[in-house]
């Protein structure tokens, strides 16, 4: 039989004369925990044993209903397509999704620790948290990372509130010179007035003054603008970093990379923008950075 869809009313029907019916939530358990339509079964489809764990929980000869988050998206038809391929015989797919289904009204059923918002202040595991910068010329490159000293993220009705983060500039870290000698060369060269002046300016910081929300943020895509005050050598700039920012009941996660331009806090060391005729000494004037904050709940 092929694939068809239900509309929600009559999936409420079939639910409501209790028919023999299978749902099936195909996404993570996360967001099943978060929100589902009572008495689902949560397979997800994005794991490699989606279909031997469907064999052994479903009944292939009863009618099977899959849902995902709406119809802008494919959960649904590539968990129907599977089952499909495991001689399911009666597969159709919940039009509009569970977003659909929550339009109508109809039951759902939520986790309390999925469905608050992570108001309060937290402070970050440094064991979990990275920060990693790039540093480019025409023709090299070197990549490392800064220690993160301390950082705390406030959140207020769901969304960030406060945050700040500080660097310990007198512990950066070069990942790809395997010379000892060369690494620490570099390093020195890092610490120095060419760059960030480790001596008289040991950290670095960033203080946010505010976020933007982009509403068109699709999950693994930034949802989030950053809007703060960088400190580095002494030197403030408003910088604007997009950021993805999610939660579970554990943890805050905060990841996101953008570039920085050194010259504006007074690295003046091989940029063009300062020097003539530079040839092999010319430095890119941006640092590429990411970043990936864990912070406990």
């Amino acid at each position: 039989m092929p694939i068809s869809t239900i509309s929600p009313a009559a999936l409420k029907a079939l639910i409501d004369s209790n028919s023999s019916l299978q749902l099936i939530h195909p996404l993570t358990e996360e967001s099943f925990a978060q929100s589902h339509i009572p008495n689902s079964i949560n397979l997800c489809v994005y794991e490699i044993a989606f279909e031997e764990k469907a064999k052994a929980q479903l009944d292939p000869e009863t009618p099977t209903v899959a849902y995902g988050q709406n119809n802008s998206f494919e959960a649904a038809s590539l968990a129907s397509e599977k089952l499909a391929e495991c001689d399911f015989k009666d597969i159709r797919i919940l039009e509009g999704g569970l977003e659909g289904w929550i339009q109508k009204g109809y039951e759902v059923k939520q986790s309390a620790a999925f469905a608050s918002s992570p108001d309060g202040r937290f402070f970050a595991d440094l064991e979990k948290s990275r920060l990693s910068w790039i540093g480019r010329n025409l023709f090299n490159q070197h990549n490392g990372e800064i220690a993160i000293q301390e950082a705390s993220l406030s959140f207020a009705e769901g969304h960030p509130a406060a945050g700040r983060i500080t660097l310990n500039m007198q512990d950066i870290r070069c990942h790809d010179i395997e010379d000892s000698k060369l690494n620490q060369v570099l390093i020195n060269h890092l610490s120095n007035s060419d760059f960030f002046l480790t001596d008289s300016h040991p950290t670095a910081t960033f203080e946010l003054e505010r976020f933007e929300v982009k509403p068109k943020a699709t999950d693994g895509t930034p949802n989030f603008d950053l809007v703060g005050f960088a400190n580095v050598r002494g030197r403030e700039q408003t910088i604007t970093i997009s950021a993805i920012i999610g939660w579970n009941p554990q943890s805050i996660s905060v990841q996101g990379q953008f570039d920085l331009d050194r010259t504006q806090f007074g690295s003046k060391y091989g940029s063009g923008r300062f020097y003539e005729s530079l040839g092999m000494h010319l430095v890119n004037d941006l640092i590429s950075i990411s970043f990936q904050l864990t912070f406990a709940r």
